[in-house]
């Protein structure tokens, strides 16, 4: 046995104040017992935050912890996840929430509750959470256009700010409801429904809430399976919406027709900072997006990007006032295609990129790991070594796993 765990019991009974944190995740629990764990907590006026995740815990485990839970009114953070809570457990963990007025977060994830767990758990959440991580648990378009659609109209949930429905089996038909319900609750600020099928069936009304949307700050949907079609229809609602600041949309193929929509919407749009677009298969960078003014942070990692794809990015480099973070890894970019990268500037290849960091004001992180570049894209001159001598706003520069060599960075003897 684990005595470790025995002078953890002891505090949690004798409301140790020092004892405000409490992880026993990863079968840990075991050794100190769920029944004594849950009569502890109900006593317990100390303990704030609660892990059990990854615990093999079931139904009749999540009634005692439920009991507890209900009569607890300290505790303000619980993880469950990766557990076998089922419909049973999401059932028993709803009716403690009808008399808990703590709780502001709480972690379901990979708990397979279904559609009638989710359910259960949206019809007992109380106005006090403000955290809700409901992700992979085989949920689907039917719960979440029942369940959603009478949330929208309930008293319950004002507090919710981050909702998590990842991993699940949502479609293209299921989000519209979900949006319907954010523009009912005004706290909600990050939503993620990353890995669904979004894209699979796909509907045009699916984003068409969003342009009314207030509060949104943070929308993740990577891996939906998003083609350009579904792209567009999100870009369609950008050029109204007013309040996203944060978009990711990796690993979905976007392309280039995608990305040319999204681009062209965010002419319109003067509040999205930070877009991600890592696997998104592209190859060009459209014209488009020589009209930003926005966008603060742009990952463009592991995509298929030429030299001619990079001629607008750097059109846009020239003007721009705004990009901070760039990161362009993964795109085996070379020595030929750097030809075209800030082609106006009167220098070639790689040269042409560092001559630009010269003239540059606004990046202060670029990423060019991985592009293939060379020690011969940098043997002429000191082109490395000569730019970040010029520039003043650079503060972080990746070149791994670039072959370039000491004398590629013209020997470290200017900046190093």
């Amino acid at each position: 046995m684990d005595f470790s765990t025995i002078p953890k019991l002891k505090r949690l009974k004798t409301n140790d104040l020092r004892f405000k944190y409490l992880e026993v995740g990863h079968n840990t629990i075991r050794e100190m017992g769920i029944g004594n764990l849950s009569v502890a907590l109900t006593s317990n006026t100390v303990l704030v935050h609660l892990d059990i995740s990854s615990d093999e815990i079931g139904a009749k485990e999540v009634n005692d912890i439920s009991k507890a839970l209900s009569l607890n009114s300290t505790l303000i953070s619980l993880d469950i996840s990766d557990n076998k809570v089922g419909e049973e457990g999401a059932k028993s963990i709803s009716d403690a929430l009808t008399y808990n007025s703590t709780l502001s977060f709480l972690s379901l994830r990979c708990n397979l509750i279904g559609d009638k767990g989710l359910e259960y758990v949206f019809s007992g959440c109380n106005n006090t959470l403000t955290s809700l991580d409901l992700g992979g648990n085989m949920i689907g378009d039917e719960g979440i256009r029942d369940i959603f659609k009478t949330a929208a109209h309930s008293n319950t949930l004002h507090s919710l700010t981050i909702l998590d429905l990842g991993y699940n089996r949502i479609t293209g038909k299921g989000p519209e409801c979900v949006f319907k319900f954010i523009l009912s609750r005004t706290s909600l600020v990050t939503l993620s429904l990353d890995s669904n099928q979004i894209g699979v069936v796909e509907s045009e009304n699916t984003f068409k809430p969003l342009a009314h949307n207030t509060t949104l700050n943070s929308l993740s949907l990577r891996r939906n399976q998003m083609g350009a079609k579904t792209v567009k229809n999100l870009s369609a609602v950008l050029t109204s919406n007013s309040t996203l600041t944060a978009l990711d949309l990796g690993r979905n193929s976007v392309g280039e027709n995608g990305a040319e929509r999204l681009f062209e919407a965010l002419t319109h749009n003067t509040t999205l900072a930070s877009l991600i677009l890592d696997n998104t298969d592209l190859k060009v960078i459209p014209q488009t997006f020589t009209s930003n003014i926005s966008l603060t942070t742009l990952n463009l990692e592991d995509n298929k990007i030429n030299g001619k794809g990079l001629k607008w990015l750097s059109e846009a480099l020239k003007k721009n006032s705004t990009l901070s973070i760039l990161n362009l890894g993964g795109n085996k970019i070379g020595d030929d295609e750097f030809e075209s990268l800030f082609n106006e500037i009167e220098t070639e290849g790689i040269r042409g990129l560092f001559g630009a960091l010269v003239y540059n004001t606004t990046l202060r992180d670029l990423n060019l790991k991985c592009n293939e570049i060379g020690y011969g894209d940098c043997e002429e001159t000191n082109s490395i070594s000569t730019a970040l001598n010029h520039n003043t706003t650079l503060t972080s520069l990746n070149l791994g796993y670039n072959g370039i060599g000491y004398r590629g960075y013209g020997g470290g003897k200017e900046y190093i």
